[in-house]
Order: structure tokens, then C-alpha cells, then sequence
């Protein structure tokens, strides 16, 4: 069955550096921006007042259309794990002298964790008649991860040079934990740390629409640079659009290098005092998950 809202995108044109792969199909893969599904489309699946219906929320490895209520969120949870660029060793006679990484950054998402029977809830993907009854799809989807990624044509891996070059588009993701579990701490076996942020209802709901509202408009057609439209300067975009720091103001400056997020969420007055906002690196927090997770990892790679 034919999917209607895989995206059909072409690599745009940077406006000083035109880019390698200018005008190349973009090979989107598992990272899709969500498609806002409005009007009679979204008739089947019921939409109350304030309600969001999407399509392209990742989940168990799938594209679902997903019933979100901004209004639902508990909870905005920053989350972090560590990468380089390259690793450099140096030894001899047994022994490593030199063991580091060369240009050291950090990949930044935001966590969304909905109230008590109030999660997302997920329809098939597929066409839907204007008078037909969408059926929900298992249980509630109880935490998103909004995390924004890299992707350009011709499957190009990422790399800080082609961060800055014009050679991917940002996307903006939305997945359940779950699926940020196997993709983040099961396959690319990274440990990804987490803060429970300070912040008021109101601006739970309204930073959560925005997520979701900006991965429709932004589609694949926003240029990816490292320093200007990445993980790090994105999220806390999205974060600072919706506070008010008072005299804390200036230090919004402190978001373009995406390696100590976490001092950046300091400066802003977004943790708790006393080290309450630090919470367990998710691989702890959801421990029961990784026997299923590595199974399924076991599967994909048959």
C-alpha cells in the first residue's frame, strides 16, 4: 500500500554556498518532518477543539497518523548525548597515550511527556475516506521526542563540513520515546541524559504546538548549519520563543555551539535548584525496554 504522505522533496539551494546535491531528491528515510492533516482530511479521527492531527510520527519502526492535545503536556524534558566527529588514538608498546575525540558536540532533543490517559494516540497511515471512522491503533503514546536532524540525497552520512556547507536540510522529527530509545541508546548505543524543565503549564502546551506546528511549515526545505539552524540552536529557539528570562535576556546569546546545552538550560533559569531537573540517562529510566529493543535490532539487521 502506497504511503500519501511519504514527502517528495528536492535538496534547495543555499542562498551563498549552493551546495553539493542542489536540486537532488532528498532521501528523507526514517526522518520525516509530520504533515499536519486539516479540514475534511481530518474528519476521521475526531479531532476535539485544540487537537492536532499529523501524519509521519515515528513509532515500533512505522509511520503513524497521530491525535496530539498540546494541552496534555506535563512535562518538557531536554535531553543530550555526546558525539565527535572523528576519534583520535595514539599508542604504542601496548599502552594509549592519546584517546579523544576531534571536534566534540552534542546532539540536543526535546521530550514531551503527556498527562495520565491523555497521551497521543495513533491511526494506520494511510488514505482515509472523508466519512470513515479511523480506528486508534494500540494504546496512548504516553512521551514525543521532538529531536531535529540532518538529512541530504544520496543517503550522505553526516559530517561538520557538510554541516556547514549547505549539504543537508533540517528536519524536524517527532517520535515516541520508545522509538528515540532504540534508535538513540539500542543501536547507536549512546547515553542520553535528561532534565526535567522548569516552566509553567501554558508554556508546555504553546512550546509543544510550536514543535509541531514548525515540522509542518518547515517541511524538507530549511538548510541544516551547524552553528545557525541545528539541534541545539533550534531547541532552545523553540524554548526562548516561549519565556520570558526578565533579566536573564542576554544570555539567550549562549545556544550556537552544540556542545554544553546543559550550561545553557543553567543560564536560562530552567532547572530546578538543588539538582533537581537532572533526571536518569534514559537507558536507565526505561531499563525494561532493552531486551525487546535488542531483539528487534536483531530482526532489522537479518
Amino acid at each position: 500500500m502506497s504511503d500519501p504522505y511519504a514527502p517528495d522533496a528536492v535538496m534547495p539551494e543555499g542562498r551563498w554556498i549552493r551546495g553539493n546535491f542542489a536540486g537532488e531528491k532528498i532521501e528523507a528515510g526514517e526522518r520525516r518532518p509530520l504533515r499536519v492533516i486539516r479540514g475534511a482530511q481530518a474528519a476521521p479521527f475526531s479531532p476535539k477543539t485544540g487537537e492536532i492531527v499529523a501524519a509521519n510520527f515515528r513509532h515500533e519502526g512505522r509511520f503513524w497518523i497521530v491525535k496530539f492535545d498540546p494541552s496534555a503536556v506535563e512535562r518538557v524534558i531536554f535531553q543530550k548525548w555526546d558525539f565527535g566527529e572523528k576519534r583520535v588514538r595514539l599508542g604504542a608498546l601496548g599502552r594509549t597515550f592519546v584517546d579523544f575525540e576531534l571536534l566534540h558536540v552534542a546532539h540536543t532533543e526535546l521530550r514531551f511527556k503527556f498527562r495520565e490517559g491523555r497521551g497521543a494516540v495513533l491511526f494506520e497511515q494511510r488514505a482515509y475516506e472523508p466519512d470513515e471512522a479511523a480506528a486508534p491503533s494500540g494504546d496512548r503514546i504516553d512521551d514525543a521526542v521532538n529531536s531535529i536532524e540532518a538529512v541530504s540525497a544520496r543517503g550522505e552520512p553526516f559530517g561538520v563540513w557538510g554541516g556547514l556547507t549547505n549539504r543537508f536540510v533540517a528536519v524536524r522529527r517527532f517520535k515516541s520515546l520508545k522509538e528515540n530509545f532504540f534508535e538513540r541508546v539500542i543501536r547507536e548505543r549512546r547515553v542520553v541524559e535528561q532534565w526535567d524543565l522548569l516552566m509553567d503549564d501554558g508554556r508546555k502546551a504553546r512550546l509543544f504546538e510550536r514543535a509541531v506546528r514548525e515540522s509542518d511549515s518547515d517541511g524538507l526545505e530549511v538548510l541544516y548549519h551547524l552553528f545557525r539552524r541545528s539541534c541545539t540552536t533550534e531547541a532552545f529557539r523553540l524554548i526562548d520563543s516561549e519565556m520570558n528570562y526578565g533579566y536573564r535576556t542576554w544570555r539567550t546569546f549562549f545556544r550556537r555551539i552544540p556542545h554544553v546545552p546543559e550550561l545553557y538550560l543553567w543560564a536560562r533559569g530552567l532547572l530546578k535548584p538543588g539538582g533537581g531537573s537532572r533526571m536518569p540517562p534514559l537507558g536507565e529510566e526505561k531499563a525494561e525496554w532493552r531486551a525487546e529493543l535488542r531483539d528487534r535490532l536483531k530482526r532489522d539487521r537479518q
